[in-house]
């Protein structure tokens, strides 16, 4: 039986749990050919893009907003 074969059975054997762990183990071990950086997107600022449509106007929480609108869903 070759390698792959029997690499494949066992995964075949494995709860999915498990399989997952091995696939995330095995994603963070992906060889990276020489001189490829990856670039991480930037996170989007949200504070300061509040800041520039709102200015300094301090907003009122949401949470009574979204508690209303779902007790009108029920």
């Amino acid at each position: 039986m070759s390698t792959v074969a029997e690499i494949e059975h066992a995964l075949e054997t494995l709860a999915p749990e498990q399989w997952l762990e091995i696939r995330h183990w095995m994603d963070r071990r992906i060889p990276r050919p020489a001189g490829t950086a990856t670039t991480a997107h930037p996170r989007p600022d949200f504070l300061a893009r509040q800041k520039a449509i709102f200015g300094e106007r301090a907003l009122a929480d949401s949470q009574t907003v979204l508690d209303e609108l779902r007790a009108d869903h029920r």
